[in-house]
């Protein structure tokens, strides 16, 4: 039935091997279903191929679902192939997740910025925080730190930004100073500043930092957060 050819095609050792198989369910009356074209798109020799089983998938009256793009997303070339891919899943109903947004972020980036995967990110209806760390760690693989900062300024409590911190202090420290020299109420600079400090070991300083974060701070969960931290440093 439909599940034996589609679990011998995912053993399959080789894309000719897969069409064969497909080929021969047909054969046998055995109509391929949305699982099947899935395998097929995750063994696609390249993007053109998987692209193309989607609208053989399409014309047979399958319809792709979250699995078949994010998938496909894997295997784009480049970031805005990955992203539009986005904005297609979207226009047919399909809400991405957080495995999606990651895969589109650890495309490379080299010739984005900070500030447009920003904009574009928190305007999408679901933004988690996972997929940014990728975003982190592709700008810190194309050596572009000051576009990995304007991230972790946005995100300063997530893992890749104390990573970030932690291997680059003294950069990061200057970064946020320097925002705060042109707005002394910019409350993710306090934010991001105070968890650096810490990191770096300079407790009094982050302490303050933190407490104005903690005054200019609005959502709960932030606020917990840095009381949490201050707590760390008063015990």
């Amino acid at each position: 039935n439909v599940v034996t050819y589609t679990t011998l095609i995912n053993k399959a050792p080789d894309y000719e091997t897969t069409k064969g198989l497909l080929t021969k369910m047909q054969e046998g009356g055995i109509q391929p279903n949305v699982v099947t074209y899935n395998t097929l798109i995750n063994k696609a020799p390249d993007y053109g191929t998987a692209k193309d089983l989607i609208t053989t998938m399409k014309e047979a009256g399958i319809q792709p679902d979250l699995v078949t793009y994010t998938t496909l997303t894997s295997r784009a070339p480049d970031y805005d192939t990955a992203r539009a891919l986005v904005t297609t899943m979207q226009e047919e109903g399909i809400q991405p997740n957080f495995v999606t947004y990651t895969i589109v972020f650890y495309k490379d980036l080299s010739r984005e910025s900070g500030e447009s995967i920003l904009q574009w990110y928190s305007a999408q209806p679901y933004h988690p925080e996972v997929p940014i760390q990728a975003a982190i760690a592709a700008f810190r693989r194309s050596r572009r730190l000051d576009q990995a900062l304007v991230l972790a300024l946005n995100y300063p409590h997530v893992k890749a930004s104390q990573r970030l911190f932690r291997d680059h202090s003294k950069q990061a420290i200057q970064y946020f100073k320097d925002i705060l020299q042109l707005e002394p109420l910019h409350p993710n600079a306090h934010y991001a500043l105070g968890i650096t400090l810490m990191i770096a070991g300079n407790q009094q300083e982050a302490k303050a930092h933190l407490a104005m974060a903690l005054n200019l701070a609005r959502h709960e969960t932030r606020k917990t957060d840095i009381q949490q931290r201050l707590s760390q440093i008063n015990s």
